[in-house]
């Protein structure tokens, strides 16, 4: 569910797609930024250091795995996370889903800080915004777009 709002944030009906809503949250928050900061959890815990460009392709496969009826795959459930609270041993997907709540967040507090609102407030006002930085589907462009700021009020 936490995926569909990224959708919902980054994409529009003339320019989705997994791949360009991955460009555009990296351009948005960062692609270095990381998902956890050691600061945040107890001194003993070991914490990954992952990336938002280290986890966003992998959050949206699963996602499509989810999408298509299909399990989460073994080597994901394998894969080791990290050590929570107690010696809980999370694993690879649950670090996903928790990324893919950090990404969001990190998402909506960057669109707060920077007073954004108005850019995500209309679908029109995001594809001209991500247009300048080329993020758009170039094939997908609609007629009457063609590059130009739409009015924002």
């Amino acid at each position: 569910m936490w995926v569909t709002a990224l959708d919902a944030m980054f994409t529009s009906a003339r320019h989705w797609g997994s791949d360009l809503a991955i460009r555009r949250i990296q351009h948005l928050i960062g692609r270095d930024v990381r998902i956890y900061e050691q600061k945040d959890f107890p001194s003993y815990m070991g914490v990954p250091s992952l990336t938002v460009e280290q986890v966003a392709r992998d959050i949206y496969k699963l996602r499509n795995k989810f999408a298509h009826g299909e399990w989460v795959p073994k080597e994901v459930l394998d894969r080791p996370g990290y050590s929570g609270k107690a010696g809980e041993q999370l694993n690879y997907a649950d670090v996903l889903l928790e990324a893919t709540g950090i990404i969001l967040r990190t998402s909506l507090i960057k669109i707060l800080k920077e007073n954004l609102l108005e850019v995500f407030r209309s679908k029109d006002a995001l594809d001209w915004y991500f247009s300048r930085a080329g993020l758009i589907n170039k094939a997908k462009i609609a007629k009457g777009f063609a590059g130009r700021e739409p009015s924002i009020h």
